[in-house]
């Protein structure tokens, strides 16, 4: 394993040179490395280990990885062109808002209402994941979001009112990753 490493580290040195092929022992690895459909350096890394690569700069679109293994890269910076996909095994975003109805508690201080039971689509794995919920639009008086109830596929948003008349989010806002 140690060896593999060790060719590994050459090529990807090799790689960054700008080598249209990388001299190993024992002979060398040439052919096309493909990033978004298109080849690189004119080099193929098929069947390789990558432990702990540190990627600095440039841009990797949908890259194939073909019999390999990438294990905890280190990426210094990365950019979101469009977004996050909202939906996904280990990380869900949510917004509670119109047409749902949304809960309005009693009127005292400290009151509590549940808004209606949220299903994430597809579910977690478990419940240990961190979830972050904000009243990210006020229907009513002065609401907070209060207790969160989860499942592996399901949460339930509590409201409370920090003071003594009837209270309500317009909107809530929650994030969730799986630990």
């Amino acid at each position: 394993m140690k060896h593999l490493r060790i060719l590994s580290l050459m090529f990807a040195f090799a790689l960054l040179a700008g080598a249209a092929h990388a001299q190993m022992p024992g002979g060398s690895v040439n052919g096309p490395l493909y990033m978004n459909g298109n080849p690189i350096y004119g080099a193929a890394l098929s069947g390789q280990v990558l432990t702990s690569p540190t990627i600095n700069g440039g841009t990797i679109s949908s890259p194939t990885i073909t019999n390999g293994t990438l294990n905890s890269p280190t990426i210094n910076e990365q950019t979101i062109g469009t977004g996050i996909v909202n939906a996904s095994s280990g990380y869900h975003a949510l917004r509670i808002a119109s047409p749902t109805v949304m809960c309005t508690t009693s009127n005292s201080v400290g009151a509590s209402c549940a808004e209606p039971t949220q299903t994430w689509s597809p579910g977690f794995a478990d419940t240990n994941y961190t979830i972050s919920c904000t009243c990210a639009s006020i229907g009513t008086n002065v609401p907070i979001v209060g207790q969160l109830v989860k499942a592996s596929n399901t949460l339930v948003v509590n409201v409370n009112a920090l003071t003594a008349a009837s209270a309500q989010c317009a909107e809530v806002d929650c994030l969730a990753i799986h630990d």
